[in-house]
């Protein structure tokens, strides 16, 4: 029991470590893009965007009304690094389990703590901290069960997978990892029913989509949740599918471009071991069904990723850089294990190598992800609304709708002014309707196709008018 103990504290090192440097860098309020929009729904408990994320919109809610400090925005942003975090500590588990190795089970989970993307999401509002945890605890149930055989520990990997779908789709990379669990399992088939019921039941939990829905309508879409159809539109976010279907290109090159982006979050060594640690996985019979059951998901998640051409995607690198880093841990540990009479050497080399990385990364990553004085889209949005008119209409898109939604609907300021957010495309003809009846105003400047309409800047934004004609004298 002694032992146990000592071992989960060590655990606790790296998740602890990770909340001091994310509590210096925590971003303390408002911020613009899909992080505004996840401030909000804690306050409003309304429907961010597709697919709904039901699981971390009750989350942010119950955050909100219980967490005794800060603004509404600060607690979504907090509740992410208490997500990683616990996360962390669950990865740093993991590792000990599969290695055996407590200095491994420290050094690995800070490299992924320190990894811009983990960082990134561990700082802000964002639903990939939840998705995080609760992969994270999936994994280590999951390989506990391998290890164990234990039913409990079955049954719990899949209601926490379900839990992670509740959140997430992109953690159905996991689904063939629970299947082949499942398959393999020497439990009975009665306890292979109870644990895939057990996986779907989370998945109620979409549900409160149409019930929201039904009672506060939805900003962040252009369509009614009002069928089956525009329901599972929503749900499965095929808004998104030309962004995610598989582009022309043979797999080698997608694998290559998605590895490419890897190499920049992690050591180039943890990257070529981890290679080695699929092989030995492979080659060895005792751990081939582990090895499978994470090669899978760590394949999908990579050809996704290369076919994902979004303006931010590396937080949907985050399951690939934790499988990658398992499996360089693997390999670490079996090299540590082979070299017995130079194991002071070989782990001081290990410590000395990945510690120089661990620097690096927090020399370069600080001054880019600390957010602890950014106060500039609540600096943005306060003076765009109070410089308007009176039954003002701005024209925005989406990373600047959402501070302007959160002081209107959580802190109630200007809530005579209407955001319509759409894209710049679409902002000239639909002012020429409104322009007779109420300002309008654009947040940015754009070209004008029609002769008799001008922009007048307006502080920070663009006021849309028509020109008046001066005709010459007689």
């Amino acid at each position: 029991m002694g032992r146990l103990l000592k071992t989960k504290i060590i655990n606790f090192l790296p998740a602890t470590t990770a909340a001091i440097l994310y509590w210096k860098t925590l971003l303390v309020d408002i911020d613009f893009w899909d992080t505004g929009e996840f401030q909000i729904v804690g306050a409003t408990f309304d429907l961010p965007h597709p697919t709904g994320f039901p699981l971390y919109i009750i989350l942010l809610k119950i955050a909100n009304i219980l967490l005794p400090f800060g603004n509404t925005a600060f607690k979504a942003n907090f509740l992410s690094l208490i997500f990683v975090c616990i996360g962390i500590f669950f990865f740093s588990l993991t590792i000990g389990i599969l290695t055996k190795n407590k200095i491994l089970s420290i050094i690995t989970p800070a490299i992924i703590s320190v990894s811009y993307p983990l960082w990134f999401v561990g700082n802000r509002a964002d639903p990939h901290s939840l998705n995080f945890l609760l992969i994270s605890v999936f994994l280590y149930l999951a390989i506990k069960y391998r290890k164990e055989e234990k039913t409990t520990n079955l049954l719990l990997a899949s209601f926490f997978l379900g839990l992670a779908l509740a959140n997430h789709p992109i953690s159905s990379f996991f689904i063939p990892t629970l299947i082949i669990l499942l398959i393999f399992s020497k439990q009975r088939i009665t306890e292979k029913i109870k644990s895939l019921v057990i996986f779907l039941i989370p998945l109620t939990l979409y549900l409160i989509i149409p019930l929201i829905y039904s009672l506060k309508g939805v900003f962040t879409i252009d369509y009614p949740l009002d069928s089956l159809k525009n329901i599972s539109r929503y749900i499965l976010a095929k808004d998104f599918s030309p962004q995610t279907s598989f582009y022309k290109g043979n797999l080698t090159e997608k694998l290559v471009l998605s590895i490419e982006s890897v190499k920049k979050y992690i050591p180039l060594p943890y990257l070529l071991f981890s290679f080695f640690g699929i092989i030995l996985g492979i080659s060895s019979k005792k751990e081939r069904m582990i090895t499978t059951t994470l090669f899978i998901p760590l394949l999908a998640n990579l050809i996704f990723v290369a076919n994902y051409p979004n303006a931010v995607i590396e937080r949907y690198y985050i399951p690939a850089l934790s499988i990658i880093l398992i499996f360089a841990s693997i390999s670490i540990g079996k090299i540590i294990e082979k070299g017995k009479k130079l194991e002071f050497l070989i782990i001081l080399v290990f410590v000395t190598a990945t510690s120089v990385f661990i620097n690096k990364s927090i020399v370069t990553n600080f001054p880019i992800l600390d957010q602890s004085k950014n106060f500039q889209a609540r600096l943005w949005a306060e003076e765009v609304l109070n410089n308007s008119e009176k039954d003002a209409v701005i024209f925005s898109w989406w990373s600047y709708s959402t501070p302007l939604w959160y002081l209107q609907k959580v802190e109630e300021k200007r809530k005579d002014i209407t955001i319509i957010n759409t894209g710049q495309e679409n902002w000239e003809e639909e002012a020429k309707t409104l322009i007779d009846k109420r300002p309008v105003y654009f947040i940015e400047k754009i070209n004008l196709k029609e002769k008799d309409l001008v922009l007048e800047e307006s502080g920070l934004i663009y006021k849309i008018k028509k020109q008046v004609s001066i005709q010459e004298p007689l």
